[in-house]
């Protein structure tokens, strides 16, 4: 998979990626709504949590990276999370 993110990454830029991410995370985070366990969504809070006590913007966008990474896993598609990742 890195390998595959390394070339993918040289191919794209910056806008491609924000129209794929426009185009997939909406589905993502309607599936997480639908498909979510308690443990996923205590999860999800922890996260929320984690961003509003960050003292760096490195803290707040790994939190939020985390937050993004976990509604993909809680959709319970595959194929949506390695177009995620």
């Amino acid at each position: 998979a890195m390998d595959q993110n390394a070339a993918l990454a040289r191919i794209t830029n910056p806008v491609e990626i924000m129209r794929a991410r426009l185009a997939v995370e909406p589905e993502l985070a309607r599936l997480a709504a639908l498909h979510a366990n308690a443990a996923e969504i205590d999860e999800l809070r922890g996260f929320v949590a984690a961003g509003r006590a960050s003292h760096s913007w490195r803290q707040y966008d790994l939190a939020d990276a985390r937050f993004h990474r976990q509604i993909a896993e809680a959709a319970g598609n595959a194929v949506l999370l390695a177009v995620y990742d």
